[in-house]
């Protein structure tokens, strides 16, 4: 994860926010290996309906105080999202995006934006709209590992098998780095890491219909080491 969770408690440093609260009046922050253990979104620990519930109302109200913040637009998104309100979370995080771009926002949390709506777009079988927005963080930053996954599946979809393997193998490169020195990333945020070895198996597909068996028998392999 890569939002600032850990920092020396004092009156200038400090939470905003009535949920998903942001951490404010700090100049930069740094990425460390540390793992922190959450049970906020353990099943055990509540619903998710629940949860959801909430959260909405209080980010809403956050909205009713400031209707142009552009991160609370893309909260909102995560929890529409999170209860498969693909219509709903799209339009939150297009809110987010137009709005943070009108601001010239560098918060790269509208990165996770951008993911949420090709996401989105790509549940509804929208591919076309899917890659656009996709490409469109690609073209803000290269190394959007989430924007590597979503064109992968779409080009899964398509049975572009060549174009597959390419972002499919960037992604798994970029992730690679990622885990070797997650400060090379900043606070860029990535969501699809629990899925990687999904990726492992539809390059393993594409190089089997290419007729390719020794690198669609390494990417199994890969698969079944990270699952």
């Amino acid at each position: 994860h890569s939002v600032e969770r850990m920092f020396r408690r004092n009156v200038v440093i400090r939470y905003e926010g009535r949920v998903h609260n942001r951490l404010v009046g700090f100049r930069n922050a740094r990425i460390f290996p540390i793992r922190l253990i959450h049970h906020g979104y353990d099943p055990a620990e509540g619903s998710a309906q629940k949860k959801f519930e909430r959260t909405s109302a209080l980010l809403k109200r956050d909205l009713e105080d400031d209707p142009e913040n552009p991160l609370t637009w893309h909260y909102l998104s995560c929890s529409y999202l999170s209860v498969g309100l693909l219509r709903e979370s799209l339009e939150a995080s297009r809110k987010a995006i137009d709005l943070s771009e009108s601001r010239r926002d560098p918060n790269p949390v509208f990165f996770w934006s951008r993911y949420n709506a090709a996401l989105c777009l790509y549940r509804q079988q929208d591919l076309d709209g899917a890659e656009a927005m996709a490409m469109s963080a690609l073209r803000l930053c290269k190394r959007h590992i989430d924007s590597h996954f979503i064109l992968t599946l779409i080009h899964y979809e398509r049975g572009d098998w060549a174009r597959l393997i390419h972002h499919g193998t960037e992604y798994v490169r970029l992730v690679r780095l990622l885990r070797i020195d997650p400060g090379e990333f900043g606070t860029m945020p990535t969501c699809s890491l629990n899925d990687e070895w999904n990726l492992h198996v539809l390059i393993g597909i594409a190089h089997h219909e290419l007729g390719e068996d020794s690198p669609c028998r390494d990417a199994l392999e890969r698969a079944a080491r990270t699952a």
